[in-house]
């Protein structure tokens, strides 16, 4: 019914339909024309695992909460910087994110170079998550 396509260039899988389950696809989706049920499901974005299940039904709570933040289509760069004096709730550094075309600079003052990954959950949650985020290797960036 789903196959699944890997993609060996990139490692990425994409679920598709197999055109004999279309009909079943168009009941779920309210009876819409079978042209656009298939442009749909062509256009849909599929980060997620494929984890369908058929016949579709309602969820509270979202399966996959990881897909469901904004995204910024734009490659963004990350760095740690330092300074001398305390800032303003006793930061001593910050995470800076710069974007690369459109130069959206946004800093996170840290008290610890740990703080790092909160920085960037900070940063994800309320801008966006990027397409791309270009960094050096130190310990921090490349943690679990």
């Amino acid at each position: 019914m789903i196959h699944v396509k890997k993609n060996v260039h990139l490692g990425t899988k994409k679920a598709t339909i197999a055109p004999q389950h279309w009909e079943e696809m168009r009941r779920c989706l309210g009876h819409l024309p079978m042209e656009v049920v298939q442009m749909t499901f062509d256009i849909t974005t599929q980060l997620a695992k494929v984890d369908i299940c058929l016949p579709l039904r309602w969820h509270y709570k979202s399966r996959f909460p990881g897909t469901n933040v904004n995204r910024l289509h734009e490659f963004f760069s990350t760095d740690t910087f330092f300074t001398s004096e305390k800032g303003i709730g006793g930061a001593t550094m910050c995470q800076l994110f710069v974007g690369m075309s459109s130069n959206l600079t946004i800093p996170y003052g840290m008290i610890r170079e740990s703080n790092g990954l909160g920085a960037l959950q900070s940063f994800i949650r309320d801008y966006g998550a990027p397409d791309c985020i270009k960094r050096d290797n130190s310990k921090m960036q490349n943690s679990e």
